[in-house]
């Protein structure tokens, strides 16, 4: 099985929404990424969004499934979940 995610940042792969542009590639050039930051530049609005998106999808991340804050490293929990789905 192939996981293809619609993202490519992994607080918007938790997510499952785009939480700040994402540029790969041919999609990326000096016009395309000028045009990001000067509209976030130019929107308080928008920049406090993103950001406030951002900080509660990380400590999303941050907490087990009983809502308490994870302990141990992040490379420990990620492969603990990768070995239950591939034993699954």
């Amino acid at each position: 099985r192939m996981f293809k995610p619609p993202y490519i940042s992994i607080v918007s792969i938790a997510a499952n929404k785009e939480l700040m542009p994402e540029f790969m590639q041919n999609n990326v050039n000096g016009e395309v990424l000028s045009a990001a930051i000067l509209e976030r530049l130019e929107d308080a609005n928008l920049r406090a969004a993103e950001s406030k998106a951002l900080f509660e999808q990380t400590a999303k991340m941050s907490q087990n499934e009983n809502g308490h804050k994870k302990s141990g490293l992040a490379s420990d929990q990620a492969a603990s979940k990768l070995l239950a789905f591939l034993n699954a």
